[in-house]
This record gives C-alpha cells, sequence and structure tokens, in this order.
C-alpha cells in the first residue's frame, strides 16, 4: 500500500493508476499533497507501489548528457508576461497549432492550485508564470494518457516529480483507460 511512503514527491501517479479511485490526494500537517487509501476501497491491487517514482527508479533516457539552453521568446510582451523568457509559450503555441493539448498549473478564483489541460492560444494566459506551490494534478495523467492514444500532442509542463510521475505512469503496462 501506498501510504506513507517516505520521501513522498506527491506526484499522483498513484492516484491516477488505482483501478478502485481508493486514492485521494490531502494536505499533509505540513500542506503537501500526500496520497491517502480508502482502505474500504482499496483492493490491494500494488499498482500504487509498482507505478511509484520514489519507490522505483525511473529511467530517463532522454538526458544522457547534462546540457544547458539559452532562449527567449521575440514577442516582448509575452516575455513580460512570462517567467521562463516565454519559451514555455513558444512550445505551447506549436502544440496547439498541430491540434494539440498543454497542460499545465492554473489558479482558480478561490487562489487554487489546479493543473489543467488548454487547446487554444488564447487560454495559454491561464499557464504562464511561476506558481510556487504544489498544483493538484486530478486526473491529468489519464487525460495525458487518452489523448496519446488518439496520436494527439501534448505538453506537460510540471516540477520534475510531476514529469517524473507522468513517465510512471505512462509507461505502466496495467493501465486501464
Amino acid at each position: 500500500m501506498i501510504q506513507n511512503v517516505p520521501y513522498c514527491s506527491g506526484c499522483s501517479a498513484c492516484a491516477n493508476i488505482c483501478p478502485q479511485n481508493a486514492i485521494s490526494m490531502q494536505p499533509s500537517s505540513e500542506g503537501f499533497l500526500i496520497p491517502i487509501v480508502n482502505e474500504d476501497l482499496c483492493s490491494k491491487c500494488g499498482l500504487c507501489v509498482k507505478i511509484c517514482p520514489v519507490l522505483n527508479l525511473v529511467e530517463n533516457d532522454c538526458v544522457k548528457e547534462p546540457k544547458a539552453f539559452a532562449a527567449k521568446i521575440n514577442d516582448e510582451d509575452i516575455r513580460r508576461q512570462s517567467s521562463s523568457g516565454g519559451v514555455f509559450t513558444a512550445l505551447a503555441q506549436k502544440v496547439i497549432e498541430e491540434n494539440g493539448v498543454v497542460f499545465g498549473a492554473a489558479l482558480d478564483k478561490g487562489l487554487n492550485l489546479f493543473h489543467i489541460g488548454v487547446e487554444t492560444i488564447e487560454e495559454l494566459s491561464k499557464l504562464r508564470g511561476s506558481k510556487y506551490f504544489q498544483s493538484q494534478i486530478g486526473d491529468t495523467y489519464k487525460q495525458v494518457k487518452s489523448l496519446l492514444l488518439k496520436e494527439r500532442p501534448v505538453l506537460y509542463s510540471g516540477t520534475p516529480c510531476q514529469i517524473a510521475g507522468l513517465y510512471a505512469y505512462l509507461r505502466n503496462k496495467n493501465i486501464k483507460t
């Protein structure tokens, strides 16, 4: 069972993979989202433990040697609204132009931070700028898997632990969408 995993990153892979929806992400005493298992719903299948990137090393074969790149978007207005030189917007625009979906962290009216998917250039403003607290992933990993199975391009922006959780989820052979 995934509950009480030391050094849990709160990536939400376990909540997304659970076939019984027995895992919810709840704030810890320090305010970080951690998995809480509803024992009444849990079937003890173990998928949550198998998918956890903290408990299982997730190999990233994309990066063999460290490299650094610097870039910025030429549009000064977008660059002023951005925290990464507008590179995210440039990449996101290309994905949307190719009928893709872009996922990132967005604040709601109550200043709660959720990961959402957007499909238009106009919606990208919701995702711009750094947010320095933990977002709620929800079922976005499931959404990404479904889109990829339909061969739609996807850009997913998140913290390193969220991306590790997404990779673990996408590589799992037992996913039921």
